[in-house]
């Protein structure tokens, strides 16, 4: 009863029903990589005149820690929004070990409602992450299932791989709020990791740079698009396919150099990426098809003196990169260069290049993509129903990969990616080869795109 108590509160706010201004609303849980610590996000919609905080503890009748932000700011978009939100970002320290704790946000005027999360470990043996691109307010079809899976604890990590909410900078940012509360019975209760998509570029991906809070990535772009941290046994990497959307040169050079050394001073034996646009599927998209366009190219290969991931990703031993973006979910065998190298097809082991996955059909205004009738040689599993990845890390040489439908709670794919101790993919010695990049048409594509 107190569940759907808790969920139906939810529920007005998704219908309309507006807050006081004091009162702190879209709590959001990020993980940044120190085991002892969580980092809780939210707004209000006024400045706050009297102290704010968050108060923590393992008895929730008894919540005797507190910690105070270490950041606060403001944001609306000059000429557009007249409404200006208050963010708050706060350290919770001190956490023990895969321990429940419960909290409440806010200030001296409201608190929350008391939430609760598990702390991690330094060195997790087994855990679930749940990944997924593409969910918006509008025909959010995954959100009730992923809803349900977190507030049974089953998930320890949450990745939205970019395009969150569909869009949150709409109707002067009100369906970014409206999202953010729909989702704090999952953002609240689990570290929830983004990356930007090109839904979040609209006045410089303000309303996304603003709202979230990601790892810092010790350079001097803090948009929280690029980062990494790790977990159990596997180093986790967020990258921003946006720079590359909308030809963000200086970005572009300056996130592929933190990506090299940070590549290069990896220890853990898995290496996971993601980010937005994939740069190999099989989809029929009018100027895209196939992944063929100036900007799944761009990113893939570079372009004279701006290089792309591709070659990176395969000599330094990514394991696996997650994509959005593109409104259906298809699984690849291992590809390098456009040359496929089969495995079987339920396991993987010791890929050759980097395992390849895109999940973007959690649900958005837009619907579903549609695929090519000719499929082509890498793709191994390919599929338009509504849904998202479940990924279980089991140790360091075996992860379990499942895509569930949302709409039936159907298993759609079910993938082991599996090595023995000490493996790194890559094919050696191997170059990438691509054309120049039509920046002209690359500009149309965003345009196309431009909401």
């Amino acid at each position: 009863m107190v569940c759907l108590l808790f969920l139906s509160l939810f529920a007005f706010v998704g219908l309309g029903w507006a807050k006081p201004i004091y009162d702190p609303v879209q709590v959001h849980l990020s993980y940044h990589g120190n085991s002892d610590e969580m980092v809780v996000t939210w707004i209000t919609m006024s400045k706050v005149d009297r102290d704010s905080y968050v108060v923590y503890g393992e008895d929730y009748t008894n919540l005797t820690m507190k910690a105070t932000p270490y950041h606060i700011h403001h944001f609306k978009v000059e000429g557009i929004d007249e409404i200006e939100r208050w963010v708050y970002k706060t350290t919770l320290t001190g956490l023990k070990e895969r321990t429940i704790y419960y909290y409440r946000a806010g200030n001296d005027y409201k608190l929350s409602a008391v939430y609760n999360f598990k702390s991690l470990a330094k060195d997790m043996k087994e855990y679930t992450v749940c990944i997924y691109g593409d969910l918006g307010l509008k025909n959010g079809v995954s959100t009730d299932a992923v809803i349900e899976d977190a507030q049974d604890g089953k998930f320890d990590l949450i990745i939205h791989i970019g395009d969150i909410a569909y869009s949150m900078h709409s109707d002067k940012g009100r369906i970014g709020d409206k999202f953010f509360e729909k989702i704090v019975p999952i953002s609240a209760f689990v570290p929830y990791m983004t990356v930007a998509g090109n839904h979040e570029h609209k006045y410089k991906f303000k309303h996304y740079k603003s709202r979230l809070t990601m790892p810092s990535n010790g350079v001097d772009i803090h948009d929280n698009q690029f980062y990494s941290f790790d977990l159990g046994d596997v180093h986790y990497i967020g990258l921003s396919s946006e720079y590359y959307g909308y030809n963000w040169i200086e970005h572009i050079k300056k996130q592929y150099a933190w990506l090299k050394k940070d590549l290069e001073a990896n220890t853990k034996p898995w290496i996971i990426t993601y980010l937005h646009r994939p740069y190999y599927c099989s989809n029929r998209d009018g100027h895209k098809s196939d992944c063929t366009g100036e900007d799944n190219e761009y990113i893939r290969v570079g372009d004279g003196e701006i290089p792309g991931f591709e070659k990176l990703f395969n000599e330094k031993g990514v394991d696996i990169t997650f994509w959005g973006h593109k409104h259906f979910y298809e699984r690849l065998f291992p590809v390098y260069n456009n040359q496929t190298f089969y495995q079987p097809l339920n396991v993987y082991y010791n890929a050759q290049t980097p395992v390849y996955v895109i999940t973007g059909c959690a649900g958005n205004r837009e619907n579903h993509a549609l695929f090519n009738d000719y499929i082509v040689p890498y793709s191994a599993i390919r599929s338009e129903d509504y849904g998202y990845m479940i990924m279980k890390v089991h140790n360091g040489t075996h992860i379990h990969l499942t895509q569930m439908g949302a709409e039936k709670g159907n298993i759609v794919d079910d993938l082991w990616v599996t090595k023995e101790a000490g493996y790194r993919p890559g094919v050696k010695n191997a170059p990438v080869t691509g054309r120049k990049i039509d920046k002209e048409l690359l500009r149309q594509i965003n345009d196309k795109q431009d909401w």
